[in-house]
């Protein structure tokens, strides 16, 4: 259970790291 819960923190941390990422391109390209 402790895998599966950091496992998915893990993807959660990619999620919001691909979201902030995407974000900035936003900002950047208005």
């Amino acid at each position: 259970m402790g895998y599966s819960l950091l496992s998915g923190d893990e993807s959660r941390n990619t999620i919001y790291g691909i979201y902030f990422h995407v974000r900035l391109v936003e900002i950047s390209y208005l």
